[in-house]
């Protein structure tokens, strides 16, 4: 199964870094899946998190939102995901 982890921001350099990091942790971890970076307000809207981003996905679930993305974060999610992943 593959996964879509969408990073939802407007602020674009904290965008990319998150995307980035994120796209770098997923190969580490060998985990099958898709990053995407998402800015468009609307889109924000439609799933709630515009006033609580930065905010992140999961294959249309939301795990976080409305705190930093910082590297350690998204190192804890990324082992996490690939302990549940290769069961």
């Amino acid at each position: 199964m593959e996964l879509i982890f969408r990073i939802h921001d407007t602020n674009a350099a904290r965008l990319q870094k998150a995307f980035q990091t994120l796209s770098r942790l997923v190969r580490l971890h060998d985990i099958r899946a898709q990053v995407v970076a998402v800015s468009e307000h609307l889109e924000h809207c439609r799933l709630g998190v515009a006033q609580d981003l930065p905010a992140l996905e999961i294959s249309g679930y939301i795990v976080g939102r409305g705190f930093e993305l910082t590297e350690q974060r998204l190192e804890d999610l990324c082992a996490r995901v690939a302990a549940n992943t290769k069961k």
